[in-house]
């Protein structure tokens, strides 16, 4: 950070530089943000394969009958995905 921004950043507020410590800290989270970023959009990408099987179907049942997702319209009409 250059002094210059610093200067500028203390006028807003305090600061404080990073340590060793909170580098690993904030490169850890950066990682684990990313990950989530990517859960979400195979999460996504299953839910539409799942909810374009299901068609109008409200429930989805296994082999035993056993209830392991449903795809219900709530009160305000729009459909919400669950797993069971």
């Amino acid at each position: 950070m250059t002094s210059r921004y610093t200067s500028k950043l203390r006028s807003i507020g305090a600061v404080t530089p990073f340590s060793h410590r909170t580098m690993n800290a904030l490169l850890g989270l950066m990682n684990v943000k990313a990950s989530i970023k990517d859960l979400t959009e195979q999460e996504d990408k299953l839910k539409m394969e799942l909810m374009s099987h299901m068609g109008n179907a409200e429930y989805l049942v296994g082999q035993e009958g056993e209830l392991v997702a449903t795809w219900k319209a709530t009160k305000k009409g729009t459909r919400v995905f669950n797993i069971k």
